[in-house]
């Protein structure tokens, strides 16, 4: 662990209590759907793992992944979590109500950035939530990642606090 450390980001969110935003689609043919155990080994791949362990005890603990693919390769992906989370580059734990859920750990495969990939996927994301019956959908994200932000703002949660954490010593 580092002695110092410092996140500097916006929380973001989606309540469909005041309105939800248009499905945002990618600049390129892709399906959306959740993953199912046969994705996880292209789910390793996409996420760049040695193995496929840490998403097998992910999807166990309950966490949900989602994703888009495009010439059938998943081409991003995102994680949701309802419950409690560990946020690691705060630190910290979100507890979120039973009504509640938090979208983490996106990515997309580098040949696929600049498709609008990621924010069609957090659009996607949000309705499917939304239909379930998710009253409020978080979402975090650090304002030097540019590409996330960018995502962020086209597919429609809006920004809710700025979050500032420094940790001086260990």
């Amino acid at each position: 662990m580092k002695h110092w450390a410092v996140e500097d980001g916006t929380l973001w969110a989606v309540d469909p209590g005041e309105s939800v935003p248009a499905i945002c689609p990618a600049r390129v043919p892709v399906t959306f759907r959740e993953a199912k155990t046969a994705d996880i080994p292209a789910l390793a791949l996409a996420m760049n793992l040695p193995d496929t362990a840490l998403i097998e005890d992910r999807l166990q603990s309950g966490r949900r992944c989602f994703i888009l693919q495009a010439d059938s390769q998943i081409v991003t992906y995102g994680w949701v979590t309802q419950g409690i989370e560990s946020v690691g580059e705060l630190e910290r734990q979100f507890h979120l109500h039973d009504d509640e859920a938090y979208i983490w750990h996106c990515g997309t495969i580098a040949a696929w950035r600049g498709q609008r990939c990621y924010s069609a996927l957090l659009s996607h994301i949000l309705h499917q939530l939304i239909a379930e019956g998710i009253a409020c959908v978080w979402i975090g994200a650090t304002r030097q990642n540019r590409p996330s932000v960018k995502g962020l703002v086209t597919a429609g949660p809006q920004p809710v606090a700025d979050v500032v954490y420094r940790r001086l010593r260990g």
